[in-house]
């Protein structure tokens, strides 16, 4: 594979540039500083320099003249100087090719093709190429009968050269020992026969891994290729076809014909010898958790296949006392909330930012986060949301600096973010940022099935036993292993193919982003757009239109794209409509999508944002006046909306997606909450959670826990 060494300090650029090569086939290194890159350029080979001009330290005038003066390697210089001064001067020092900015990266490709080509046709037509055999990791020089293992040179005697180097050119052949005698040994009759078996024990010690050291040095790949041997999702499929007849549970005894349709039954068993129990895992199971936990670098991961809601639920009760304190995101999902219920807990919310132009939530600020703490010493945990349903990522490290000086556990909702590992594209995971718990969805963002999702514990900070207690109690007793061998076949795709997939989604997925950009009235929310503290980063997987000044809102633009283009959007919010782009998207989806926006985009009206203004569903701070648990468990009374302004709420209520409490029990009703869900209801959006369906009426506490009457305003 050809390497190119890339020269440039825009590391946007350098990036971009990257991706095309690399899709391309070549081998890419980048260098932000001209010194480091002339370094590099100098000491290492290449087949080919990308080279900015403008670069700190040393510019790439410089760099092109030492180059030159040492080696013959093509050099094309890429700037934004226009000038036929700079194009000469370049030129003139011994590059190859001067491109301007911007550029096509297709046709840097081009380039690069063109002159790596003419480059070697012009060594190839002096210097002849030893004739060299390469396989698994071997590589012969038959010219110089010289030979390396993984790269490192190995010195083989003249018959054991000779012995390997026929193997080697005759792959995939079975050989007797009598064959291969007469072949090696042939002309020098004296010898034993076993001598060949000799031979091959002497090559196999020279070719094959020590294991031993490998161990020592790479103890983690290594662990991973010995788990490999052991797949659950292979070992369940080659179960399925066996001849076991199952006397047990499941009722449809893995009989495709005992249903309406064409399930597969065949690899949905219960706990049965050999393939472990969840709750108790100490074979199979135990080492697919395992192997989660090497890929994520975290400490130990537990298998969710009640998804994030259980990992969540798991996660608050392990870390707070019942009745004890969290600081908690008021933006985080309703299983924390549930949580806080069951564990009767005390929360102290902490706001984010909203961006009330957009409607979007911003982060929580790390300064916040340490008032907060500084005001209530007895919280026991902290718990966000990171990357949020939108994309917005919180400054996790500072955070966690903060949080541990506190001597609590950070636990991150990270459900959004199980990609976040596997390319640089994506912002930091919390896993590696210092969060004492980790909360990931597989299902939401990879190649796995819906209602997948891990808990990750990342520092001594959590209580493991607690953990894998309250994960038991939190999980069926009857874990799908068709859900669990999503997940194992999930994390050996990824680590077989992942680099390459992310790196063909991410080129899509950014190609899409600069194409979408474009548009006039529906515009592609970045993270620089979101206003207000606490926004960190941004997850662009996240692909959010804004219908902020436009004549239609995101219900209608949702409703649009799945009607008109059969195209399936996350969720539409009052201001935007979301889609999540993830690793199992194809460059015809992301087509699809870009020509629906924009034809969209050409039909609508551009309208006065000052008018819209007034329609504003401000999500005001909201006041608590009883726990959670004590207005679950209190008496009730049922009242109209209207009727309720001032009273405490029994029920909550939430936009789902993404299932955010828009109020929470014991929190009290106030007019802006009431014109919020009528607003929403009109606008054809899901306000979930009330008992009435309908959302014309709301259960209130009618008495808290030491029998005082029903909240009210006049009361009060």
């Amino acid at each position: 594979m050809s390497r190119i060494l890339i020269i440039e300090d825009e590391e946007a650029i350098a990036d971009l540039e990257k991706d095309y090569l690399e899709l391309s086939g070549f081998e890419v290194e980048i260098c932000n500083r001209g010194d480091t890159g002339l370094t590099r350029a100098l000491n290492e080979e290449f087949d080919l320099i990308i080279l900015d001009l403008m670069l700190p330290e040393v510019d790439g005038f410089d760099i092109c003249r030492q180059v030159r003066q040492e080696k013959n390697t093509p050099i094309i210089m890429v700037s934004a100087k226009k000038d036929d001064i700079d194009k000469i001067r370049g030129l003139g020092l011994g590059a190859d090719d001067y491109m301007t900015k911007p550029f096509s990266p297709s046709e840097l490709v081009a380039r690069v093709k063109a002159h790596m080509d003419r480059y070697n046709r012009l060594i190839g037509s002096n210097v002849r190429k030893n004739d060299i055999v390469e396989i698994r990791g071997i590589k012969i020089d038959k010219t110089a009968r010289r030979v390396w293992v993984n790269g490192e040179e190995k010195t083989f005697t003249s018959k054991e050269y000779d012995l390997l180097t026929f193997l080697a050119e005759n792959p995939n052949r079975v050989f007797t020992k009598e064959e291969l005698f007469r072949e090696i040994w042939d002309m020098e009759s004296v010898g034993d026969i076993a001598t060949v078996t000799v031979h091959i024990k002497k090559i196999r010690e020279k070719i094959e891994f020590n294991t031993a050291l490998f161990e020592k040095s790479t103890c983690w790949h290594n662990s991973i290729k010995r788990k490999k041997m052991e797949r659950l999702y292979k070992k369940l499929e080659s179960y399925g076809q066996s001849d076991y007849y199952p006397f047990h549970m499941p009722g449809h005894k893995r009989n495709r014909a005992s249903s309406a349709d064409d399930f597969l039954f065949e690899r949905d068993i219960t706990e049965i010898s050999g393939f472990d129990n969840l709750h108790h895992a100490e074979g199979i199971l135990k080492e697919a958790q395992e192997y989660a936990a090497q890929i994520y670098g975290t400490k130990k991961c537990f298998f969710s296949v009640n998804g994030s809601t259980a990992a969540l639920l798991a996660a608050v009760s392990a870390s707070v006392n019942k009745g004890g304190k969290i600081l908690v995101a008021r933006n985080c999902h309703k299983a924390v909330y549930h949580a806080l219920y069951l564990r009767e807990l005390q929360p102290v919310y902490i706001y984010p930012h909203e961006d009330q132009r957009l409607g979007i939530n911003g982060g929580i600020s790390p300064e916040r986060v340490e008032r907060y703490l500084e005001e209530n010493t007895d919280v026991q945990a902290v718990l966000l949301t990171s990357p949020t349903y939108d994309g917005v990522v919180s400054d996790i490290k500072t955070i966690a600096e903060v949080v541990h000086r506190h001597k609590i556990p950070l636990i991150v909702d990270e459900a959004h973010g199980a990609h976040l590992h596997y390319s640089k594209y994506f912002p930091v995971s919390a896993a590696d940022l210092g969060a004492d718990i980790v909360i990931q969805s597989f299902h939401k963002t990879l190649p796995s099935m819906t209602q997948t999702a891990v808990l990750h514990i990342c520092s001594d900070m959590a209580d493991v036993e607690k953990i894998k207690r309250f994960m038991g109690i939190y999980q069926t007793s009857s874990p799908s292993y068709i859900l669990m061998a999503s997940m194992d076949a999930c994390m050996d795709k990824l680590r077989k193919d992942g680099q390459q997939m992310f790196r063909e989604f991410t080129f899509n997925l950014e190609k899409a982003r600069q194409r979408l950009s474009k548009c006039e009235k529906i515009k592609l929310i970045e993270g620089s757009m979101i206003e207000g503290s606490g926004i960190y980063d941004f997850d662009r997987s996240k692909l959010l239109f804004s219908t902020v000044g436009t004549s239609v809102n995101g219900h209608l633009l949702h409703q649009v794209l799945r009607d008109r283009y059969h195209i399936e959007m996350e969720m539409a919010a009052e201001k935007y409509v979301l889609g999540i782009a993830a690793v199992g998207d194809t460059e015809e989806g992301f087509e699809r999508l870009c020509t629906a926006i924009e034809e969209i985009d050409a039909e609508i009206q551009q309208t006065d944002e000052s008018e819209e203004s007034q329609y504003h569903t401000s999500h005001a701070r909201m006041t608590q006046l009883m726990t959670i648990s004590q207005a679950v468990d209190a008496q009730q009374r049922r009242y109209s909306l209207k009727e309720s302004v001032g009273k405490v709420s029994a029920e909550f209520a939430y936009l789902y997606p993404p299932g955010i409490p828009i109020i929470v029990p014991g929190e009290q009703i106030t007019g802006q909450f009431v014109r919020n869900v009528r607003r929403y209801m009109e606008q054809g959006l899901e306000v979930q959670g009330l008992s009435d369906t309908s959302a014309e009426t709301i259960c209130v506490a009618a008495r808290n826990e030491i029998g005082q009457e029903e909240y009210s305003p006049a009361k009060e």
